[in-house]
């Protein structure tokens, strides 16, 4: 039976229905609303229920999934103005060079993690060799170590404070000897040393960086018998005041 004519019926009988006397209207009531559960419209609610269920399940889902999702990858550019400072040891009566010059600098991170650090300088309007920097991973556990004399160490490190953003960077070569290294005598080093540090206040944009290039070499005073090992340094530096930059560069 069609559900119009069912209705049609149902109004028919109850418009039929005669009550015993002091019988309630409530029996005629409940027989309509069975008419009204037995054509469909309870299954209709559950259905309309079912679905908000659904709603509701796929709405915690995706909730759930974009708190497991990794932050995004933001990168900040930087230009920075300010002065290199060249000395050497091997020259110790000449006394430090200075002159203008820029940096450009991106710093990656995510999150709270610092992924990379760019930098691409620009001495006496020339173009200089650029760097990056990555994190190193940290070791293996019970990774076999290789110790030879010849072995290169590398090791970048890239850490941030409210204030300021550090970055070093450690790379040794050579073999392991004993020589004077900030008139301190007989340090163990390698013979060849080269370390970059900087350092980026996070509200003034100060820039500090220092390229450090350290060589173990031969030296015979005058007069003495045999030659001592000593080291020689080599430093190149740059402070600036950063700004940052509508364009990308590199």
């Amino acid at each position: 039976m069609k559900q119009s004519h069912f209705w049609a019926a149902m109004g028919a009988a109850v418009g039929r229905l005669v009550l015993p006397a002091g019988q309630p209207l409530g029996l005629a009531l409940f027989l309509l609303f069975w008419g009204l559960y037995a054509s469909g419209a309870a299954p209709h609610t559950a259905t309309a229920a079912n679905a908000a269920t659904a709603v509701t399940g796929k709405a915690g889902a995706v909730g759930k999934a974009d708190e497991d999702a990794p932050p995004p990858i933001s990168t900040v550019f930087l230009v920075c103005e300010g002065v290199f400072t060249l000395q050497s040891d091997r020259f110790p009566d000449q006394p430090p060079e200075e002159f203008d010059g820029s940096l450009y600098l991106s710093v990656t991170h995510q999150g709270d993690e610092f992924t990379q650090i760019k930098v691409q300088p620009f001495a006496r309007t020339e173009r200089q060799r650029s760097q990056t920097f990555i994190p190193t991973p940290p070791p293996v556990k019970d990774a076999p170590t290789d110790m030879s004399a010849d072995t290169e160490t590398h090791h970048v490190e890239i850490a941030a404070s409210n204030d300021e953003v550090t970055l070093t960077e450690r790379r040794a070569s050579g073999v392991h000897v004993k020589a004077r290294v900030d008139d301190q005598p007989l340090v163990n080093t390698r013979a060849h040393v080269q370390t970059v540090e900087m350092s980026l206040n996070r509200f003034s944009g100060k820039l500090k960086m220092r390229w450090d290039d350290r060589n173990v070499e031969d030296h015979r005073p005058a007069g003495a018998i045999r030659a001592t090992k000593i080291t020689n340094l080599d430093r190149k530096s740059f402070a600036a005041t950063c700004h940052t930059m509508k364009e990308r560069l590199f």
